[in-house]
């Protein structure tokens, strides 16, 4: 490893040595190392003696780098991977990963899907506490990962850093993106703030270079209110509709945020950890020279950290009812699953086979087969104590890949090759992974000591 420490100090010379990409779809990248030293390239396999082999532009050869020191390694991929299916169906996981796909069989032992990234995923029906069906979104952006494409303006450029897939405030400052919102479009983030809440959010904004551009929505996070208002040129700016009052976000320091915007109709609804917080309607929309900036806008004082921010076309145009997941007192658990239908509606039953795009479900009733697209979601959570219940116990070697389009998944990575990681878990037993599906990997997960770098303050 001294080589490395010799090569390291004079990258911040050399980052304009990347070589191109070649004809192969092997992604380029960084590795961030416990010391928080940096080194582009990218990977080429894992060797017998668990390190993983490096291709650097600044380095005559191949060099091998101790995993054990390493804190994460991200992707930069000239390619995405996109669902060939009409859903995708989310699978949440007992240990908190993620999972998508197409789903093909839901029985008593396995959910399977049918992905992009990995083949047939066989994920133990146990481990699985959720499962929640969409139609295919096209994606728009997933990150972020790096600050390129980002402008920090009226503040410090310091004011906003990137730490580890996160935009971490430490002033007052706007960072703003311009992006390809359609015209119904699905905005979502995870926020991690500190003690109280306040940020700004704009967006539909005409200008990223200042924090008061003519045009633009703006959101105002104050604690455990959040306002809107709308500001065009020529006007003096206005509230919209009832503020939201979200009484939980005093009594946490994260939440996840999902904005649903709908220029045609002049509608913004917003959703906080999956629950409806409010919709507002523009009684005099004419957005007509609003533009395609989102800004976020820190305060002196109050630190924020952003991260997961997906940005998709809304394709259904359906808004998520989250009185589907109400619980009724009326039934047990004995009867059988609980499947939330987009209408509205909610059966009660065993699921079965899936056939020709049809779940059957033995209800109290009688069989029937329901249409996998108009599924809402299935809970198929388990208490601790259910002897059904299953989670992936921590094994040496695990790492956690983070999916470009959101969600992570946690295995033991077995071998890397050029463009595949091999793995195993005990939620899906073995899989090979096409590595252009991931943004971020991350090393030495149960470290408690890397982890603290990992993390850091950094607020």
């Amino acid at each position: 490893m001294k080589a490395r420490h010799l090569i390291i100090p004079i990258l911040a010379l050399c980052s304009n040595l990347l070589t191109a990409q070649d004809k192969t779809t092997r992604p380029t990248g960084s590795i961030l190392f416990g010391n928080r030293d940096r080194l582009s390239g990218h990977a080429i396999k894992v060797d017998e003696n668990n390190n993983l082999i490096w291709n650097s532009p600044v380095l005559r050869n191949e060099v091998p780098l101790r995993i054990s020191e390493i804190l994460e390694m991200s992707l930069r991929s000239p390619i995405g991977l996109k669902p060939k299916a009409g859903h995708i169906a989310k699978i949440t996981l007992t240990n908190g990963d993620t999972a998508y796909g197409t789903l093909s069989v839901l029985n008593e032992e396995y959910v399977t899907l049918i992905t992009d990234y990995a083949g047939t995923l066989n994920l133990k029906r146990g481990a699985v506490s959720r499962l929640e069906i969409t139609e295919s979104e096209r994606g728009i952006y997933a990150g972020p990962h790096d600050m390129a494409n980002w402008t920090v303006a009226d503040g410090p450029q310091s004011a906003w850093q990137l730490y580890n897939g996160q935009l971490v405030s430490s002033g007052s400052a706007s960072i703003a993106q311009e992006f390809e919102l359609p015209e119904k479009a699905h905005i979502s983030f995870s926020l991690d703030w500190r003690s109280s809440l306040k940020l700004s959010i704009l967006m539909l904004s005409d200008d990223g270079e200042t924090d008061k551009p003519e045009n633009h929505y703006h959101f105002q996070l104050n604690r455990q209110n959040i306002y809107l208002r709308k500001r065009w040129e020529g006007g003096n700016g206005r509230g919209i509709g009832h503020s939201a009052n979200i009484r939980a976000l005093k009594e946490k320091e994260n939440a996840r945020f999902d904005f649903y915007v709908d220029r045609s109709t002049d509608t913004i609804a917003l959703y906080i950890d999956d629950e409806q917080a409010q919709i507002w309607n523009d009684a005099e929309p004419d957005t007509n020279s609003f533009g395609n900036w989102i800004h976020f806008i820190s305060e002196e004082g109050f630190p924020v950290k952003i991260s997961n921010i997906n940005i998709s076309e809304w394709t259904s145009g359906e808004l998520p009812d989250d009185s589907l997941l109400a619980e009724d007192d009326d039934l047990s658990p004995e009867e059988g699953e609980r499947i939330f239908m987009k209408n509205g509606d909610t059966l009660i039953g065993e699921v079965g086979k899936i056939t020709d795009g049809l779940l059957s479900v033995e209800s109290e009733f009688t069989p029937i087969n329901v249409p996998i697209e108009r599924i809402n979601n299935i809970d198929l959570t388990k208490e601790k104590s259910d002897p059904l219940y299953d989670e992936a116990i921590r094994r040496k070697g695990d790492i956690r890949a983070w999916f470009k389009s959101g969600g992570r998944i946690t295995f033991r990575l077995d071998s890397f090759g050029d463009l595949t990681m091999h793995g195993s878990s005990q939620n899906f037993g073995e899989a090979s992974f096409d590595i252009n599906a991931f943004s971020r990997i991350e090393f030495n997960i149960y470290n408690q000591e890397l982890n603290a770098k990992r993390r850091g303050d950094n607020w």
